[in-house]
């Protein structure tokens, strides 16, 4: 029999630190093995980044676990960050966007680390071409024990970081006993406990825990308003929204303009349910009771809703239904 004794908290017994960081944690959400914790904020309003003047960003006040990883059974580490904090970047690259990340990273001596000590830091990415917060391309490894708090872009020879560049992305931390959570589906916690929920904000999408892996529920999003193209009017209201991987729309719209031709914008989609391949729609336009139908064109990985260029054009003055108009997202 292999047991580890004595059990923590026994009379007169004598414990390490892992242990009891293990005893501790083991009231929240477990990782992916026996020991381990998924870490998180202890409030969602913890440790909030912010810009913080130039090329730098303010990590704010808070609490929250961080994983230990360096050893199977380390268990996690509760941190805080008892006053603001900066941090600064590296310079901008002359061409090319890039995405650094916002760490909490706790070092221990005893894992084989130079030294005991809790940090918040910010971490470089690689220079990529299209790098964004929607795809994180070219961030940053995660270093050894940390928690990422969030992710910031750094744009093309910027000299500054705005609020628009800035991503939080950490989970709060949940009880072992909690089935659902939220945040950006970069932060999604590795699969283990069956029946798990978790709403991904960024895109609109609920996802299951089948104990092995995460599964995305059949489940229905908000509806979002289209942005409308120039002389495009709401005729009743334009929207999408998300349900299950199919992306439906509803409502009407009104071309006050000229007539409608290939690449006439009628409308904007959320970068979200941009399709993963172009989309070809028929839609059905009508004026005093003559109706017709003109094809409405999805560019891969666009987010314009235009009309088709090799279709009929749509007249002026007539109203195009979106209603019951889908596509699957993937």
């Amino acid at each position: 029999m292999t047991v580890e004794t004595p059990a923590f908290a026994a009379q007169s017994g004598s414990y390490g630190a892992e242990q009891t960081r293990r005893a501790i944690a083991s009231l929240l959400a477990r990782g992916s093995s026996v020991g381990s914790i998924t870490g998180g904020l202890v409030n969602s309003a913890d440790m909030q980044i912010t810009a913080g003047g130039g090329m730098s960003v303010n990590v704010g006040t808070g609490e929250a676990w961080v994983p230990g990883t360096s050893g199977s059974t380390q268990g996690g580490y509760y941190c805080r960050v008892s006053s603001s904090t900066n941090l600064l970047l590296a310079a901008s690259n002359p061409s090319n966007p890039r995405i650094d990340s916002v760490t909490a990273t706790v070092t221990d001596a005893a894992y084989g680390q130079s030294s005991t000590a809790f940090a918040v830091q910010m971490n470089t990415g690689t220079p990529t071409s299209g790098a964004s917060l929607t795809n994180l391309s070219g961030a940053p490894a995660t270093p050894t024990s940390s928690l990422v708090i969030g992710y910031v872009l750094v744009p093309a020879n910027a000299s500054s970081i705005v609020t628009g560049d800035i991503l939080q992305s950490a989970p709060r931390i949940l009880p072992s006993t909690a089935l659902a959570s939220k945040g950006v589906l970069a932060s999604l916690p590795s699969p283990g406990v069956f029946g798990r929920t978790f709403y991904a904000t960024d895109v609109s999408r609920f996802y299951f825990d089948t104990g092995t892996a995460w599964e995305m529920a059949l489940a229905a999003g908000p509806w979002t308003m289209l942005t409308l193209g120039t002389a495009v009017v709401a005729a009743t209201p334009p929207r999408v929204r998300l349900e299950g991987d199919i992306v439906k729309f509803s409502g009407t719209v009104y071309n006050s303009g000229g007539v409608g031709t290939g690449a006439t914008v009628v409308g904007g989609i959320p970068s979200a349910l941009a399709p993963p391949q172009s989309i070809l729609l028929d839609a059905v336009v009508a004026s005093g009771g003559a109706a017709g139908t003109i094809q409405l064109e999805i560019v891969s990985g666009g987010t314009s809703i235009i009309v088709d260029g090799t279709g009929p054009a749509w007249p002026s003055g007539d109203y195009l239904s979106l209603e019951g108009k889908s596509y699957p997202l993937t």
